[in-house]
């Protein structure tokens, strides 16, 4: 009946020890969900720092995040009786005393331990150029996101800072949802851009001069067909001439000698071909250079061209929309100018 007491014991205490599993493993990974995002935010603000001062940067994915807790529980009951008989003989009155005695001993030893691992793995990104690409950009951007000093920023003034060397680096609180973006499309919104681009990157199938345009002076009038069509309007396109980028204006095409059979191109409608007019005053190059230069893919494998009242569709719908019903607006204005 004692042994069946014992382990009853054993078990109890042994169950109590079980009782808190869920709750624990729960805590724990939650606890390593704020580690994560620590390491995240982390090595976006390193990166950005190395970055700065020239040195090599490694994006790591924190994947396969696994968690187990596993508990032992032992217990071990040993019971041990000792017997003892006495004999003793009084005198002078003889009187036999017997005695007989016995003791019996019960050891209980319950114990029990946990063990909780939580492990992850972590990955270099090394084939997505976009991830290295939004880094460049961000740095890039004007007015910088992220200041240099040798004092600490103002109160208030920071969204994040590190102390490196005795450089304070840090992201100017206006600059806050930059630095979100930044964190997204490094990390769960790959292949999204880090800004909504603001000119259209075209490659240049010809360019020549406009036949029907007056030789007079120093500027040119030439004709350029691009290979991917662009809403019709005027802006301007910036490509490399003699070793430097240079900016032109770029205008709606329309011959010089107007043609009863011309099918005009309607402005925002997409079309391929455009005007620049080149002044070889600004830039002092030979047209026939010029226009071999411009033609050239190695020397301009693609060109940015700026719209006036078109911009490239953003990657983000509700700003699409918002685009869309602009151009519209736009178009009418347009519409009754031409």
């Amino acid at each position: 009946m004692k042994r069946s007491k014992a382990f009853l014991l054993l078990l109890v205490a042994f169950a109590g020890t079980l009782g808190c599993r869920s709750a624990q493993l729960a805590s724990d990974q939650d606890q390593f969900r704020a580690r994560m995002l620590d390491l995240y935010t982390n090595q976006i603000m390193d990166n950005l720092i190395r970055a700065d001062r020239g040195f090599p940067i490694v994006q790591m994915d924190y994947t396969n995040i696994t968690g187990t807790i596993t508990q032992n529980g032992t217990g071990s009951f040993t019971s041990t009786q000792t017997t003892m008989n006495t004999k003793m003989l009084a005198i002078p009155t003889i009187v036999r005393t017997l005695t007989h005695s016995f003791t019996n001993l019960a050891t209980f030893n319950p114990s029990a331990y946990e063990t909780a691992a939580l492990t992850v793995t972590a990955n270099p990104v090394t084939t997505i150029d976009g991830v290295y690409d939004a880094y460049i950009e961000f740095l890039a951007k004007k007015p910088s996101r992220l200041l240099k000093t040798d004092e600490p920023p103002p109160p208030g003034a920071a969204h994040m800072v590190r102390c490196i060397d005795h450089v304070y680096y840090w992201i100017p609180a206006e600059f806050k949802g930059d630095f979100f973006k930044l964190s997204l499309v490094t990390t769960v919104q790959r292949g999204k851009p880090l800004s909504d681009p603001d000119t259209f990157q075209n490659t240049i199938v010809s360019a020549s001069e406009d036949p029907q345009a007056p030789k007079e002076g120093t500027q040119h009038r030439l004709i350029v067909k691009f290979g991917t069509k662009m809403p019709n309007g005027n802006g301007s396109m910036s490509a490399i001439i003699g070793d430097k980028r240079q900016s032109f204006p770029l205008q709606m095409y329309r011959p010089a000698i107007p043609d009863p059979a011309d099918v005009r191109v309607l402005a925002g409608k997409p079309t391929d071909t455009f005007l620049i007019v080149y002044d070889t005053q600004q830039i002092p190059v030979p047209v026939a250079e010029f226009l071999q230069q411009l033609r050239s893919p190695q020397i301009n494998p693609n060109v940015d061209v700026s719209l006036f009242f078109f911009k490239p569709p953003p990657q983000d719908l509700s700003k699409m929309v918002d685009l869309i019903q602009n151009n519209i607006q736009l178009l009418r204005i347009q519409g009754t100018t031409h």
